[in-house]
């Protein structure tokens, strides 16, 4: 792929556009009327610096195309004036290519309404000026070919701008999801790793003890056998703040469990706080009784909360979030 510097592309322009000002130099001897090119060429030449140095931005600033339209409507008059009775010889009409050069930068930098409406200016003076023999000789045809160029290429230039924004977003959009799955990964495995150096010492005092606990070890064991099966079947659902309410509910005698069937993958961490936050505060007022937090995969809701009471029929809590 050949890319260029915005840099290269003004002063590739800028050159272009310059050497039609410098055919109506080096010509200006063959004008009745010299001073009226002088004058054309200082306002060609102010339009064409403006319109290709003077604003960053791609887009033309409505005023610099103004100005552009005006000098594409009065620069023929002052030529053709120039010119005066004379016959004008091949490069006498050096202004139709230049006005052509400075519609096309318009219609480039975003101001395609008024580079139509300059050419068509442009045409229709020149067909007044010197009828239908000179369609094909004064460089007309050029002029046009150039602004429909231009068109092309702005047209081109929008699109491409579009797509590489779209890919922009969707890179960063990625970039952010990955970045928010390593870090939610890197989190579960800290918990895991937190979790298993607790056990250890539990393990250890089982083996001392020859699995002969007193009531107080064996209620941490338990509290510890739930948190480590909260982390093999609850996954996504091990979050701070609930899997504090889950070991304090669990301290109280509240049966607690807690299922990852998918559903919170694609949530923000936003929303996935929100979520907890709302369940952990469910759960605290719970005294007795089975807990079920359920996260579910293609249904409206990602969350269900359902709490009921031994030997109920009907359940004291039920939420879907």
């Amino acid at each position: 792929m050949i890319s260029f510097s915005s840099r290269a592309l003004q002063v590739f322009a800028g050159t272009f556009g310059l050497y039609h000002a410098i055919l109506g130099l080096i010509n200006i001897t063959s004008y009745e009327f010299p001073l009226l090119i002088w004058v054309s060429l200082v306002v060609y030449l102010f339009a064409l610096i403006t319109s290709v140095f003077y604003y960053k931005d791609i887009v033309l600033p409505s005023w610099i195309a103004s100005i552009n339209l005006v000098v594409a409507f009065v620069l023929p008059l002052f030529v053709a004036a120039g010119i005066g009775s004379f016959s004008p010889t091949t490069y006498a009409t050096w202004h139709i290519a230049a006005i052509g050069t400075l519609l096309a930068i318009t219609a480039v930098r975003g101001q395609r309404a008024v580079a139509w409406i300059g050419i068509g200016s442009l045409i229709f003076q020149v067909l007044a000026w010197g009828g239908i023999s000179v369609l094909f000789t004064s460089g007309l045809i050029g002029a046009v070919l150039l602004v429909l160029g231009a068109q092309a290429a702005a047209t081109a230039l929008s699109q491409s701008e579009e797509l590489a924004t779209m890919f922009r977003e969707l890179a960063l959009a990625t970039e952010a999801a990955t970045a928010a799955k390593s870090a939610a990964r890197i989190e579960r495995e800290r918990r895991i790793n937190a979790t298993l150096a607790g056990v250890l010492p539990q393990l250890e005092k089982i083996v001392e003890s020859d699995g002969q606990l007193r009531a107080a070890d064996k209620k941490t064991a338990i509290l510890t056998e739930a948190a480590l099966r909260d982390q093999i079947r609850g996954r996504n659902l091990t979050h701070p703040e609930l899997t504090e309410q889950a070991r304090l509910a669990r301290a109280r005698g509240v049966e607690v469990q807690l299922l990852d069937d998918g559903g919170l993958e694609d949530m923000d961490q936003a929303e996935l706080d929100e979520i907890f936050s709302r369940v952990a505060r469910e759960l605290s007022n719970i005294k007795a009784g089975r807990v079920v937090i359920r996260s579910v995969a293609g249904e409206d809701w990602t969350l269900t909360m359902a709490a009921i009471q031994k030997g109920s029929e009907k359940p004291d809590l039920f939420l879907r979030l």
